[in-house]
């Protein structure tokens, strides 16, 4: 049995449209992302470059995801700001593995900042992060060529995720705390 589902062509296409919303620009300011913030209960990052702009306006997500890449190319490493416990897990280009939504799973309610660091690409796990986040929770994400969008998790968000994750076949216990 593999332990990873691969994003369908339909499912790539609806993920290139933002799930939240977008800020426009490379390197977005505070004045632009508090507000979408504000309240959080729990802040997700995904993507090294997403990452370092909510720590550039002195925002530490409670689970930051990387992958030392941008755009797919090597970068140096996010070391401001990045505290907490580190855990590397596995994750191709293309797909989702079951390893790396257990990993977000079991670290959603950590009370310290959490780093996963990925072996091989993090852009997909956007979608699990909403999927698992709680509800009052947000998830950052970088847009490619675009910006970086910010996702309010509410009912309806956490269930679109769950809905798409489940169809392209990523089994139900995966989502559940």
């Amino acid at each position: 049995m593999d332990n990873r589902i691969k994003i369908s062509p339909h499912l790539r296409e609806l993920l290139r449209r933002p799930f939240g919303h977008l800020i426009r620009g490379d390197s977005p300011s505070a004045a632009e992302i508090r507000p979408l913030l504000r309240g959080a209960q729990r802040v997700i990052s995904v993507g090294d470059a997403t990452t370092e702009n909510l720590l550039n306006v002195g925002i530490t997500p409670s689970i930051q995801i990387i992958d030392l890449k941008e755009k797919r190319r090597g970068r140096d490493p996010i070391l401001a700001g990045l505290s907490g416990k580190k855990r590397i897990i596995n994750n191709p280009s293309g797909f989702v593995t079951f390893e790396a939504v257990s990993a977000i799973r079991e670290v959603i309610h950590s009370d310290e900042p959490i780093l996963l660091q990925v072996d091989g690409e993090e852009d997909l796990l956007a979608l699990p992060s909403v999927a698992l986040s709680p509800i009052g929770g947000a998830v950052a994400y970088g847009q490619p060529d675009e910006g970086m969008v910010v996702v309010s998790v509410d009912r309806e968000t956490k269930l679109r995720a769950e809905k798409l994750l489940k169809e392209s076949g990523l089994p139900e216990y995966l989502l559940k705390y």
